[in-house]
């Protein structure tokens, strides 16, 4: 169907076959860290179809809330 595979990269590394077949296959890895932290054991070809969004969260570009008292979630 012509659609690209993004696969979200985890860190550390694959360890098994699977997982390592899947990273090869994908055509972009989404990594959620900064690009200053590499992983040091990934393959050239990993690293060069890596997107490194940095950390990524829910809350961000969010107010936060008047009444939450510590300790409490806002969701």
């Amino acid at each position: 169907m012509g659609v690209p595979v993004v696969v979200c990269a985890m860190r550390g590394g694959p360890s098994d076959a699977a997982h390592r077949l899947a990273y090869d296959l994908a055509d972009a890895l989404l990594a959620t860290w900064p690009v200053a932290l590499p992983e040091p054991d990934w393959p050239r070809e990993w690293r060069a179809k890596t997107v490194h969004t940095g950390a990524c969260s829910r809350y961000d570009g969010r107010p936060g809330s008047s009444d939450a008292r510590p300790g409490t979630r806002r969701w």
